[in-house]
């Protein structure tokens, strides 16, 4: 069976609606907290809190793709790639976490004194 594409325009216009109100709730949380350093417990909790939500996206994207076109391409289409994506981000966190850290954290003062002035030379 030759499947040309599994999305359709209701596939499309809810993924992007999800987005759009995803975003929402992340800048209003923002807003609401302010600026402010952001800790490491905080971190790994909004982390924690993104990751479950993209979870449950790829487990709705399979339970979808399982319907309506069968467990095979469910498995190819809503675990492969899912899996393929998280295997690129921990890649990314890895090569991050390689770079040496040999200057201090820049305050506050000094991105904005870059982002008016910037770089010196």
């Amino acid at each position: 069976m030759m499947i040309q594409s599994i999305g359709t325009p209701i596939l499309y216009l809810g993924f992007t609606l999800l987005v759009i109100v995803l975003l929402a709730v992340d800048f209003t949380v923002l807003k609401t907290q302010g600026s402010h350093r952001v800790s490491g417990k905080e971190a790994a909790a909004w982390s924690v809190v993104w990751i479950a939500i993209s979870l449950a996206f790829c487990a709705w994207f399979w339970w979808y793709l399982d319907g309506l076109f069968g467990r095979e391409l469910a498995n190819e289409k809503g675990v492969g790639i899912p899996l393929q994506s998280y295997g690129l981000a921990y890649s990314f966190l890895f090569l991050f976490s390689c770079l040496p850290l040999t200057r201090s954290q820049a305050t506050r003062y000094e991105f904005e004194a870059v982002s008016l002035n910037g770089v010196p030379h």
